[in-house]
């Protein structure tokens, strides 16, 4: 989409928005009473056009009076904006209500996890990856960077205990 372009048309992101769902999602524009019933009016495009891609080239954006439609009009969707057929996945993975990637990663013998964890955190500051991307350890990684949290509780507890046993504790 030419976001320029639709902007000098007098098209915003809002009007594009409303645009698609009325024809591809199902909006309720109206209620019929009768004396016994009442009715939910749907507006959508008839299914046998919902399913081709091709009805994109029929829809039209309604424009309010502006500069470039004194008394309002119509643009077709195709004056802004293009499709094209490409491969995508058939689902997105998300951890929590978050869209999420998944790198996993073996070690060489001769490299601790550790090591490994520190190298990932390390590589991800430099790279400078923008705030908006948030990397976080699970399974094994996960498991050992909790552990890390606990140690020095486990530290002072066996310590303790080891005061207590030789009868050095107050």
């Amino acid at each position: 989409m030419d976001r320029d372009l639709a902007a000098k048309l007098g098209v915003s992101q809002t009007l594009i928005n409303a645009t698609l769902n009325n024809a591809f999602g199902q909006r309720q524009v109206s209620v019929i009473y009768n004396t016994l019933n009442q009715y939910h009016v749907i507006l959508e495009v008839a299914p046998e056009y919902s399913q081709n891609p091709e009805t994109l080239k029929n829809i039209y954006v309604s424009v309010p009076p502006g500069p470039q439609f004194p008394s309002g009009g119509q643009v077709p969707l195709s004056a802004f904006a293009s499709y094209s057929v490409t491969n995508t996945p058939l689902s997105v993975n998300h951890q929590g209500q978050f869209p999420a990637g998944t790198l996993s990663f073996n070690l060489d013998p001769n490299i601790s996890l550790s090591m490994a964890t520190k190298i990932i955190v390390e590589t991800m500051n430099d790279l400078g990856v923008p705030a908006s991307i948030h990397g976080s350890f699970q399974g094994t990684a996960k498991a050992f960077k909790e552990s890390l949290n606990n140690q020095p509780w486990l530290i002072l507890a066996a310590f303790s205990l080891n005061l207590y046993r030789s009868g050095c504790f107050i």
